[in-house]
């Protein structure tokens, strides 16, 4: 059954102040990713902002407090240790880290700062037509979208409702 009388930290926030949004900025070994498929324990495949696709695992101090879902903006730390022996020496590693997510409200601050404008293509045409973010995957490191999909489908349905009048009479 519910607590409605109270209790231990019962409506303990209720009557708070709601959290100010800090931005987070960028260092060295960081840069910020676009959350393209959750693989599953922790495992994600995000597509950075020099047009790379990689690995990157949540982190453990983060995973109990924020949500991660597909197409979120997230701050991602290369790993300097994973790069291989047959890669030109300088490469940056295939696999990160996690270790902070943007809410909304900073999508601007980043726009601003001359962020890679192909991680918010799609944020902003469907924006209108569908809530969320629908990736059809990511080919060859770049992003597919799928909004030319939908402006054809919606042209269709008038199409086939034509289409699909029988005349009885011809029967």
């Amino acid at each position: 059954m519910p607590n409605f009388r109270g209790g231990k930290n019962y409506k303990k926030t209720k009557h708070g102040e709601p959290e100010k949004v800090i931005f987070i900025d960028k260092e060295a070994d960081q840069m910020i990713a676009r959350i393209v498929r959750l693989l599953g324990n922790l495992n994600t495949q995000v597509y950075c902002e020099d047009n790379r696709v990689r690995i990157a695992k949540i982190r453990s101090g983060i995973k109990k407090r924020v949500r991660f879902e597909v197409g979120d903006i997230v701050l991602l730390s290369l790993r300097d240790i994973e790069v291989s022996a047959a890669e030109p020496k300088g490469t940056r590693a295939d696999r990160g880290d996690i270790i902070a997510k943007y809410s909304p409200e900073q999508f601007t601050q980043l726009k601003n700062n001359g962020l890679n404008p192909s991680l918010f293509a799609q944020m902003e045409t469907l924006d209108g037509l569908v809530k969320g973010i629908n990736l059809e995957g990511v080919v060859e490191g770049q992003l597919v979208d799928n909004v030319d999909r939908l402006i054809e489908f919606t042209n269709d349905t008038g199409e086939d409702d034509e289409e699909k009048e029988i005349d009885v009479d011809a029967i």
